[in-house]
This record gives structure tokens, C-alpha cells and sequence, in this order.
């Protein structure tokens, strides 16, 4: 949920949501519902570039464009290219901090594509997440969203 210029979040997503068919679109639902997002994306790597697992709210033009994004390309795959946080804030504004912007159907404006790592700090996956309004995405919201994307349903790796 945003709240004047800072995005707000607020509640923990349940670690047990394996039980649907489709785990990760379900959890991709509940995580946008508890941080206030209203748009998202979760794609898993594979080899240099990610496969897109879930989407939500993203226009079926969009997702056929990102089903597979290849490293440093858009928010996404510049996330997986430079292992951290990647922040837009506006999916429609030209002057976007470290990635294009993608405003061709997204709702929203503020936008993160948060990389999730294993142990050994490799990335297994990026969060996409857009929210309604624009606003500042910090250091402690950043935390907050990485905190909660800690549940997300991902087949144990074991890092060699």
C-alpha cells in the first residue's frame, strides 16, 4: 500500500502455498495483495536469462514480450545482470533509474525488480512488482519487499 511519496508493507505472506496447482501465480496474487502492488511478474533463471513463471495484471501483449528475458535486458534482466535491486519510478516517465521504461499497458507508475539469491548469493529468480501510484521506493521499503519475497515457492537448490 502506498502512502504519499513512500510505499508502505505492512503484512508477512504466508510461507505455506504450495497446495495449488499453480503455486507461484498464487503467491505472486497474495505477495502484490500484502505489499500494494498492482502488477507483477516473477521470472526464474534459467541459463543467462529468465523464464517468466507467473504474471499478474501484465497485459497479454507484455507477457508474450517477457516470457523469456535475456540478461540486462529491462528491469528484470538488468537485476539479474547486476544482482541487485533495479527501481523505476515511473513505468511511464523517460528518465527511468537503471532500466526502459515499459508503459505500454502495465498499470501502475513505481516499479522494482528485486533479484532473489541463493546461499551462495547466485540469483534464482526476479520479483517484478508495480504499484499505483508514483513514489519513492527506499533503502527500507526495499528491505521490506525482500523480507516478505522470502516465502517465494522456489524447488530447493543446493549451491555447490
Amino acid at each position: 500500500m502506498a502512502t504519499g511519496n513512500h510505499a508502505v508493507f505492512s503484512h508477512e505472506v504466508s510461507p505455506s502455498m504450495n497446495s495449488s496447482p499453480f503455486p507461484m501465480q498464487e503467491w505472486l496474487a497474495i505477495y502484490l495483495q500484502h505489499v500494494g502492488g498492482v502488477a507483477g511478474t516473477v521470472h526464474l533463471r534459467q541459463g543467462d536469462g529468465l523464464a517468466l513463471a507467473a504474471a499478474l495484471n501484465i497485459p497479454p501483449q507484455v507477457v508474450e514480450v517477457v516470457r523469456w528475458v535475456p540478461r540486462g535486458k529491462g528491469m528484470s534482466g538488468r537485476a539479474l545482470q547486476i544482482g541487485e535491486v533495479v527501481t523505476n519510478c515511473s513505468l511511464i516517465d523517460e528518465d527511468s533509474k537503471g532500466a526502459q521504461p515499459v508503459g505500454d499497458g502495465v498499470a501502475g507508475h513505481a516499479a522494482v525488480a528485486l533479484p532473489i539469491k541463493d546461499s551462495s548469493g547466485s540469483v534464482l529468480a526476479v520479483l517484478g512488482v508495480a504499484f499505483d501510484e508514483e513514489c519513492e521506493i527506499g533503502e527500507v521499503e526495499i528491505a521490506q519487499l525482500l523480507a516478505a519475497a522470502s516465502s517465494l515457492p522456489l524447488a530447493p537448490r543446493v549451491a555447490v
